[in-house]
């Protein structure tokens, strides 16, 4: 299953971002890739990126997501409408529910046995870990 599959919805305008550790809120973009999660507001001039392994828990309560991430930092993004924080939400927990080292390497592919990497992922985190 590549990346793409698990994002729901890639680019979501009108949500508004807040928090603790914020001084104030901005309205804006929010895009998620594979490995990052991007608030941008062109017009506060506010960017703010999240990489995925980096967030700890999604909370999600009606158009509200909460993410608690690893450096103790809590970001709350309010959504335009309830389906649309679902299915950000759900997004967001596939990507960092990811246990696979191939799928944690930013140049990953999931191309078939034609062509053979140099470097084996798996043999090397079962050696270094």
């Amino acid at each position: 299953m590549e990346f793409a599959d698990k994002i729901r919805i890639p680019k979501l305008n009108g949500v508004t971002m807040r928090g603790p550790h914020i001084s104030n809120t901005s309205t804006g973009t929010l895009v998620i890739t594979g490995h990052h999660l991007i608030f941008s507001s062109r017009s506060e001039d506010v960017e703010l990126w999240i990489l995925n392994r980096n967030i700890d828990i999604v909370e999600k309560k009606l158009n509200t997501i909460t993410l608690k991430c690893k450096d103790f930092r809590i970001i709350v993004f309010d959504m335009p409408y309830i389906e649309q924080a679902t299915s950000v939400a759900a997004s967001i927990e596939s990507l960092i529910m990811t246990d696979e080292a191939d799928y944690l390497h930013h140049m990953f592919s999931n191309k078939s046995n034609e062509y053979r990497s140099p470097f084996d992922v798996q043999s090397h985190v079962k050696t270094s870990c």
